[in-house]
């Protein structure tokens, strides 16, 4: 019996390079020690265990119903509704932020002009000669 069982290691490790495909997982320890404590290897627990999944069931294999296929259209739909809404927000505050940078540049026109136009009354003031002061009681 224990020749039959080296036999079958021997064999089950036998197998061809080009037939197997390498599989990695992280688990906890817990189950790690587990399966160190019931099989040889690693790739033996990996085995047995797949081969466990493929043998059960196709029932047992969760399939997304009716309700989830639902739900998520109707998610969906809400965020697609709420990405739209806040496009539009983004566009209303855009022409706001235009129409401050519009009025920032006439209040700097309005500022310049009117800073000219004291400093051209400044000059007028300046030009006029000062011996054709009108006396202060001759109004008219």
């Amino acid at each position: 019996m224990e020749t039959f069982f080296i036999v079958r290691s021997l064999s089950y490790g036998m197998i061809p390079q080009e037939d197997k495909v390498r599989v990695n997982a992280r688990i906890p320890r817990p189950l790690y020690d587990i399966i160190c404590s019931r099989y040889d290897t690693i790739a033996q627990a990996i085995h047995s265990g797949l081969e466990l999944l493929i043998s059960q069931d196709d029932t047992n294999v969760h399939t997304p119903d009716i309700r989830e296929h639902t739900q998520a259209q109707a998610d969906i739909q809400e965020l697609t509704a709420r990405l739209g809404e806040r496009e539009r927000v983004i566009a209303i505050l855009q022409a706001d932020l235009d129409k401050a940078g519009q009025r920032e540049e006439d209040l700097k026109q309005m500022h310049n002009n009117y800073f000219l136009q004291v400093q051209t009354l400044i000059n007028q003031k300046a030009i006029e000669a000062p011996g054709n002061k009108k006396q202060w009681w001759k109004f008219w």
